[in-house]
């Protein structure tokens, strides 16, 4: 995935998320230690035509996450963030 964002979530109420912007499909950012679940999301631009929704707003190209939800919506993707630093790789498809 050469650009997108990926979000570091806390399971603790009242933590909130860190999204780290992904650039040429890296990403550098602080997130705080912890067990964190992540969501990955990537972006394309849809047609208008293409758009379910209608009215003069809608008419213009507009950004769609196009990577399936087991990556962002409903992931089960998990990563233990430690002192230090952190490396963490992730494998995403389309489908």
């Amino acid at each position: 995935m050469s650009s997108g964002k990926i979000t570091f979530q806390d399971p603790t109420p009242g933590i909130p998320a860190v999204t780290i912007d992904v650039k040429d499909g890296m990403y550098e950012g602080s997130v705080p230690v912890g067990k964190k679940t992540v969501r990955i999301e990537s972006f394309k631009l849809v047609d208008p035509a293409k758009n379910r929704m209608k009215g003069e707003m809608y008419e213009k190209k507009t950004e769609q996450n196009f990577l399936p939800a087991k990556y962002n919506t409903a992931s089960t993707l998990s990563k233990e963030v430690v002192a230090g630093s952190n490396a963490f790789d992730f494998e995403v498809t389309s489908k």
